[in-house]
C-alpha cells in the first residue's frame, strides 16, 4: 500500500475512501458537486484529493467558493506521499498522492533566521524540509484555492508523517466528517457549517461522537491534550467567536493585551509558534495576525 511506483498512477493502488480516477491540477476539474451560497467555513476539514477535485466543477473561473459534502470549504488537511518536490528561493511546490489522486501544493518560504533568542528551530527550515522530499509521507494544512483555472492548496503548515496509522486515521476521519455533514447513515451526527468539533487522540476514536441513545451535545473548544496553560489560553483566545468572525483574526498585540497579565511576551510568542506549527492557527493579513483553524 505504501510502496513507490509510476508517478502517472496512484501511489496507493486505488485504496482509501474513493477510487483513484484522476488528479487535481491545471485545468483539471470534474464531478457533480454543487455550489451553495454563504460565507466560507474556516473550520479545518479533513479531505481526500478526489473530494477536492470533484468540488471543482461547481467553481467558476476565479471563484473560491468551493463546496464539499454540501458545505462551504476553505481550510483543509490532506495526507499522502510526496511524488514531486521542487524548491525555489521563495517557494516550494509539492505534488501529493493520497491514493485517490494527486494535488499540487504551494508553500511560501520565510526567512530561515532563528528566533530572537536563537534557541527555537524553524519547523519549516532546511532540516525539517528534508522530510518533505519524494517518497516521504506528509500532512498538509492549508487553504484550497483556484487561480487561472488551476486548483491547488496553499499550505500554511506541513508536518512529516511518523506513524503510518495516521494515514488510516485520516481516511477514516474524512468518511466520518462526510457522514456528519451530509447526515448519511443511520444515527449519523448532524453538523451545521459553523459547528466546531474537537478531535481526540486516535486511540480514543474519531472526534466527539454523540452519547449513546441521545443527540449530540454542543461542543466547545477547551484546548488539546498535552497543551501548556499558555498554549491552551492562546488557543481559546484565537477560537473565540469575535476572533473567528473577524477576517483578520486576532493580532499578537491583541493577544498580549488579553493574556499579558498571565503570561510573558516570550511565553506567548512560543505558544503562538507551537499552535501554528501544529495546525491550530494560521496567519491572515500579515505575519502578526492569526486565526483559528477550528481544530
Amino acid at each position: 500500500m505504501y510502496g513507490g511506483g509510476d508517478l502517472n498512477a496512484s501511489q496507493f493502488g486505488g485504496g482509501g475512501f474513493v477510487q483513484a480516477d484522476g488528479d487535481l491540477g491545471v485545468g483539471n476539474s470534474g464531478g457533480n458537486a454543487r455550489k451553495s451560497g454563504g460565507q466560507k467555513n474556516s473550520t479545518l476539514r479533513p479531505v481526500t484529493v478526489k473530494q477536492l477535485r470533484d468540488c471543482c466543477s461547481s467553481v467558476d473561473a476565479g471563484d473560491d467558493n468551493f463546496t464539499v459534502s454540501g458545505h462551504a470549504l476553505d481550510n483543509v488537511v490532506v495526507m499522502g506521499k510526496v511524488v514531486q518536490y521542487t524548491e525555489q528561493s521563495t517557494n516550494i511546490k509539492i505534488i501529493l498522492d493520497d491514493g485517490t489522486g494527486k494535488v499540487e501544493t504551494m508553500f511560501w518560504l520565510e526567512s530561515d533566521a532563528a528566533d530572537e533568542g536563537g534557541q527555537v528551530e524553524d519547523p519549516h527550515g532546511p532540516n525539517s524540509r528534508a522530510e518533505w522530499r519524494e517518497g516521504k509521507y506528509i500532512k498538509i494544512f492549508g487553504h484550497f484555492r483556484a487561480m487561472q483555472g488551476k486548483r491547488h492548496i496553499v499550505a500554511f503548515t506541513i508536518k512529516p508523517v511518523t506513524d503510518m496509522n495516521e494515514l488510516t486515521f485520516h481516511m477514516l476521519d474524512t468518511i466520518f466528517t462526510h457522514l456528519q455533514l451530509t447526515g448519511a447513515g443511520q444515527g449519523a451526527v448532524q453538523m451545521t457549517p459553523g459547528q466546531k468539533r474537537v478531535m481526540g487522540p486516535a486511540v480514543g476514536g474519531m472526534g466527539s461522537a454523540a452519547p449513546m441513545g441521545g443527540a449530540a451535545a454542543p461542543q466547545e473548544f477547551a484546548g488539546m491534550p498535552g497543551m501548556s496553560p499558555c498554549q491552551k489560553a492562546a488557543f481559546e483566545a484565537f477560537h473565540e467567536p469575535q476572533a473567528m468572525n473577524n477576517d483578520a483574526g486576532l493580532s499578537f498585540d491583541q493577544l498580549k493585551v488579553k493574556l499579558g497579565n498571565r503570561f510573558t511576551p516570550s511565553d506567548l510568542k512560543q505558544a503562538v509558534e507551537d499552535l501554528q506549527n501544529d495546525g491550530h492557527i494560521y496567519t491572515t493579513v500579515d505575519d502578526m495576525h492569526f486565526k483559528g483553524t477550528g481544530a
